[in-house]
């Protein structure tokens, strides 16, 4: 239904999309850590790059888990987040000037991505996973934190 949607409406490809990039692929994008007033101690998951299984046009689906470090290893901490879709194609998520963005949270809340927020102190890793509509494949991945490692402090 997505992909109708966003076909009959006019979508253009991700400026950050590649005609370069592997079909059938998930691209994640790093996760942020941030500690402010409003939101206190914060873990957010950026939304992914996917391309779609055969070049033609489909619904892709993405949900973060958050995994938190309990002295020994990390844990599966929260998974509440909901699965958001994209359309994509060959050359990646589709943009919709409609919704102003590529990722929706059914029934069509436009995002760039899902945070946690007011976290206890302690490391954090985020663990995304992808789902392609067209064959029902599916996978998961480890993104790095934008400071560069695979976990986050926040004090």
């Amino acid at each position: 239904m997505l992909v109708a949607i966003l076909a009959a409406i006019g979508v253009a490809a991700s400026t950050e999309a590649s005609a370069a990039l592997a079909l059938h692929t998930a691209y994640w994008n790093p996760f942020q850590c941030a500690v402010d007033n409003i939101n206190g101690r914060n873990v957010t998951a950026k939304a992914p790059n996917m391309t779609s299984v055969t070049g033609a046009l489909e619904n892709v689906w993405w949900r973060p888990d958050l995994y938190r470090w309990n002295g020994y290893n990390f844990v599966l901490y929260n998974s509440s987040k909901p699965w958001a879709t994209a359309a994509a194609n060959g050359s990646g998520t589709v943009y919709s000037a409609v919704a102003g963005s590529s990722w929706l949270i059914p029934p069509g809340a436009p995002i760039t991505g899902m945070s946690w927020l007011h976290l206890p102190s302690g490391y954090y890793r985020v663990l995304d996973h992808y789902y392609w509509q067209r064959d029902g494949s599916q996978t998961s991945a480890w993104p790095t934190y934008s400071g560069g490692s695979y976990y986050c402090t926040i004090q």
